[in-house]
C-alpha cells in the first residue's frame, strides 16, 4: 500500500491539495452562518381567527396574549369580500345569487331595487353585500372602485342595513379579490403593541398596475417601512402588466429596505416562486429570508407520535430554523389532531409551544428580533476550478487503483480532465457546479474504500491487540476520508442560492449507489481471491502490467471448463440469497434516502431521533452510528481474523455509512457545524457498538477455542 502511494505521489498531492482549498472555500459560508442567527416568529391573524372564537376570548385578547408571549409581529392579508363574511367577528353578509335564490323569502328581506338586479342577473357569480355598519358599506365600495377598472354595482339602504348588488360577469374569482385591511384587525394588532407584517392575494386578470398601487398604498398604510415583502397566491402583484409592475415593485422595495420572504414548499424542497420573483431577487442584491409556514399537516400534530401536547409541532418549528435556514418562523393555531377545524384553545398549550422552541433554539446560539437577509456567498472561479482539477487527480487515482496505469498516461488523463473542467465551467456555469459536487461525491469516498480493500489484501493474522488498534485506526482514517470527500463536496455548491434553496441539489440518490458498487468491484478484485484460495494462482498466471487483462481473460476461460461441483452449486446458491436479501436491503436504503421519503419511518425511530436531537447539539444519522461505523470496524475485524465471505455484507453497510458522511454535507441548506457535529457523534457512538460487538465476538471465539481444546 505504501508503495502504491508513494508510486502516485504527484496525483495524491493535486487530490488532497483539492480538498484544503475547499475548506477555504468554505469559510466565506461559515462566516455568512455565523453572522446569520436571528429568528423571528410572525403569527397568522387568519388562524388565530378562527380558533377564537371556539376559545371564549377575541381576537383583541389573543392579540395582547401574542405579544406578552413575546410575539412582535403578526401577518395580516388584505380582507375579501369572502373572507369578511366568513369573519366571526365582522358584521358583513356576501351571498352569490344562485344561493340567495334558493333561500325561503329571500326578496322580502331585500330593498326593491337589489330584488330586481337579483332576479335580472344571468350570472351565478353576482353577489349581495350586506353591511349592518354604514362606514363598513363605505370601506367596501371604496376599495373595489380603487382596485377594478370598472365596477357595476347598485346600493341601497333598509332598516339600517346597506345592501350592494356586484355584477361579477364571468369573473368567478371577484369574491376573492383582496380589498385592503380591514379597520378592527389593524387596531388589535398595532393595539397590543405589535407590527403589522401586511400580505396580499393577487388574482390573475385583476392584477394590473390599479391594483399594484392600491396594494402599496394599502401597505403603507398599516406599516409604511415594513422588514419583509411575503407574497401570497400564484402571482407577484400587478403581473398583468409585468414590465411596469416589476419597476414600480422593485422601487418601492428598494426605497424602505425591505427584503423578500419566499417560504419553503410543503415537501421541504426548494421554495416557493412566482413568475419574475429570481429576477427581482437578483436586483435586490439577494436581499432574501427564508421563512417556514406551519403547513396543515405540522398544523394539527397535537399530541403525535405519543407525544402529551405540541412537542412535534416545537420540532418541525425548531429543525426548519436551525437545519433549513428558515429565519422567519410563519405561526398559525393549534389544531386538533387530523383536524382542519377544531382547534386547541387552551392558552397554556400555545403558551408551552412558544416557551419551550424559543428555548430550545436559544440553546443553538439563536435570538428573537427583526431578521436580516443572510450575507452574499459567492465562490471564486480559479478556487472552483483547483478543486475540479483536485477531483479529476482523485478520479485517476482511482482508476490507477483498480487498473495500472503508466504514468504518461495518468498526467495525459489529469490534464484532459483539467480542461475539461474548465471548457464546462465556462460553458455550462451552473451546470458544472453539480457536476464538480457529484463527482467529488462520488469519487472521494470511492478512494477512500479502495486504498482500505489495498490494505487489507495483505493483513495477517495478528494479535487481539492489534485488531482492536487497526479497527479503530481504520475507521478514523475512513471517516477523514469520507470528510475529504464532503469538504469538496459542499464547497463546490456553497453559494447563496444554494444555501437558501433557490437551487436545489437533486443528485443525492446517485451518490449514495455508485460509491458501494465500486466497494463491490474492489472487493472482487483485492479480497474475494484470497478468500477463495485463489490469489497465489492469479499472481503467477495473471501477475500486472502490459498484457495482464489478456491472460486474466485466458485464466477465467480455463476456469470456465472445469466439472462443476456439487459444493460450488450450493454455495452459488446461497451467495444469489444473500445477494438477494442485500438487494432488498438496498432498495429499503434508497427508497429513505432524500426528503421525499417513500417509506415511512416508525413512529419509534422518529422519537428516538427527537429525544437525540433534543439532548445533543445536532441528530447524528442513523446510517452512520448503527451501521456505517460499527460496519466499518466489525469489517476490518474479519478481514484480519479471516473470515471468509461475511466481511463482504458488513462492508455494503460500511459503504452506506460512508456515502452517508458525504450526503450530511450536501444538506448546503443546513449550516456546517451540524455537519460536523452529527459527524463527531456519530463516530463516538459508532465507536463504542462497534467495539462492543468486536468484544462480543471475540468473547465467543475465546470460548469456542476453550470449549474445542478441551475436546482435544
Amino acid at each position: 500500500m505504501k508503495q502504491w502511494i508513494r508510486a502516485h505521489w504527484g496525483l495524491w498531492i493535486l487530490a488532497l491539495g483539492a480538498v484544503v482549498i475547499a475548506a477555504v472555500m468554505l469559510l466565506p459560508r461559515a462566516e455568512a452562518e455565523r453572522a446569520d442567527r436571528t429568528y423571528e416568529i410572525v403569527a397568522d391573524y387568519s388562524s388565530y381567527a378562527k380558533m377564537a372564537p371556539q376559545s371564549g376570548h377575541d381576537m383583541a385578547w389573543w392579540m395582547d396574549w401574542l405579544h406578552q408571549s413575546g410575539v412582535q409581529t403578526v401577518a395580516l392579508y388584505e380582507c375579501s369580500l369572502r373572507s369578511l363574511s366568513n369573519n366571526a367577528f365582522v358584521p358583513v353578509d356576501v351571498w352569490e345569487v344562485g344561493d340567495l335564490r334558493k333561500s325561503a323569502g329571500w326578496n322580502q328581506r331585500l330593498p326593491e331595487t337589489i330584488v330586481r338586479r337579483v332576479l335580472d342577473s344571468q350570472s351565478s357569480y353576482d353577489m349581495v353585500v350586506a353591511c349592518y355598519e354604514a362606514d363598513d358599506m363605505d370601506w367596501i365600495l371604496d376599495n373595489l372602485q380603487r382596485r377594478l377598472d370598472r365596477l357595476d354595482y347598485t346600493e341601497a339602504e333598509q332598516d339600517g342595513t346597506r345592501y350592494l348588488f356586484v355584477a361579477a360577469g364571468d369573473n368567478e374569482d371577484l369574491q376573492r379579490l383582496s380589498l385592503g385591511f380591514w379597520p378592527e384587525m389593524v387596531q388589535d394588532i398595532q393595539g397590543a403593541g405589535m407590527t403589522v407584517l401586511p400580505r396580499t392575494t393577487p388574482i390573475a386578470g385583476m392584477n394590473g398596475m390599479r391594483f399594484l398601487n392600491a396594494v402599496l398604498e394599502s401597505f403603507e398604510s398599516v406599516n409604511p417601512n415594513p422588514a419583509y415583502f411575503y407574497n401570497a397566491g400564484k402571482v407577484l402583484p400587478g403581473y398583468d402588466e409585468p414590465e411596469q409592475a416589476h419597476d414600480r415593485l422593485l422601487s418601492w422595495l428598494g426605497e424602505r429596505g425591505t427584503a423578500l420572504v419566499v417560504a419553503e414548499k410543503n415537501d421541504q424542497r426548494g421554495n416557493d416562486s412566482w413568475p419574475g420573483f429570481d429576477q427581482l431577487c437578483q436586483e435586490l442584491d439577494g436581499r432574501v429570508i427564508r421563512a417556514f409556514y406551519e403547513w396543515n399537516y405540522i398544523q394539527y400534530r397535537w399530541a403525535y407520535y405519543g407525544y402529551e401536547g405540541p412537542e412535534e409541532i416545537i420540532n418541525s418549528l425548531y429543525r426548519a430554523v436551525v437545519e433549513r435556514n428558515c429565519r422567519l418562523v410563519y405561526l398559525q393555531a393549534i389544531l386538533d389532531t387530523d383536524s382542519t377545524e377544531n382547534y386547541i384553545t387552551d392558552p397554556e398549550a400555545h403558551a408551552f409551544q412558544l416557551t419551550e422552541l424559543n428555548r430550545r433554539l436559544e440553546g443553538q446560539g439563536m435570538h428573537q428580533g427583526t431578521v436580516s437577509p443572510m450575507q452574499s456567498v459567492q465562490q471564486r472561479f480559479v478556487l472552483r476550478w483547483l478543486l475540479g482539477v483536485g477531483a479529476v487527480a482523485a478520479a485517476v487515482l482511482l482508476l490507477c487503483a483498480v487498473w495500472p496505469l503508466r504514468p504518461r498516461w495518468q498526467w495525459l488523463l489529469t490534464g484532459a480532465g483539467a480542461l475539461c473542467v474548465l471548457g464546462a465551467m465556462v460553458v455550462l456555469p451552473e451546470g458544472s457546479k453539480l457536476i464538480l459536487s457529484i463527482g467529488a461525491g462520488i469519487v472521494y469516498p470511492s478512494l477512500s474504500m479502495l486504498c482500505l480493500l489495498r490494505w487489507l489484501r495483505g493483513a495477517r493474522p495478528a494479535t487481539a491487540g492489534r485488531i482492536w488498534t487497526s479497527s479503530i485506526l481504520g475507521m478514523l482514517l475512513c471517516v477523514l476520508g469520507a470528510l475529504c470527500a464532503a469538504v469538496a463536496t459542499a464547497a463546490a455548491l456553497s453559494e447563496t442560492a444554494y444555501m437558501l434553496e433557490f437551487r436545489v441539489y437533486r443528485a443525492v440518490k446517485l451518490m449514495q449507489i455508485l460509491p458501494i458498487g465500486v466497494y463491490a468491484l474492489g472487493y472482487l478484485l483485492f479480497l474475494l481471491p484470497g478468500q477463495l484460495g485463489l490469489q497465489q494462482e492469479l499472481d503467477r498466471q495473471v501477475g500486472s502490467g502490459r498484457g495482464a487483462w489478456g491472460r486474466f481473460c485466458r485464466w477465467f476461460g480455463r476456469k470456465l471448463e472445469h466439472p462443476v461441483k456439487l459444493r460450488w452449486v450450493v454455495w452459488g446458491g446461497l451467495a444469489a440469497l444473500l445477494a438477494g436479501v442485500a438487494g432488498l436491503v438496498g432498495l429499503y436504503y434508497i427508497a429513505r434516502t432524500g426528503n421525499s421519503q417513500e417509506v415511512r419511518i416508525s413512529a419509534l425511530e422518529l422519537m428516538l431521533r427527537n429525544d437525540l436531537e433534543e439532548l445533543l447539539i445536532a441528530r447524528p444519522r442513523t446510517k452512520e452510528f448503527l451501521i456505517g461505523v460499527p460496519c466499518l470496524m466489525l469489517f476490518i475485524y474479519m478481514q484480519r481474523r479471516q473470515w471468509r465471505l461475511m466481511p463482504f455484507f458488513v462492508g455494503l453497510g460500511m459503504a452506506i455509512g460512508m456515502t452517508s458522511f458525504v450526503n450530511t454535507f450536501l444538506h448546503i441548506r443546513s449550516p456546517l457545524y451540524l455537519g460536523f457535529a452529527r459527524t463527531g457523534y456519530a463516530v463516538l457512538f459508532g465507536l463504542l457498538i462497534g467495539a462492543a460487538v468486536i468484544a462480543v465476538l471475540e468473547i465467543v471465539r475465546a470460548v469456542r477455542r476453550k470449549v474445542e481444546s478441551r475436546r482435544v
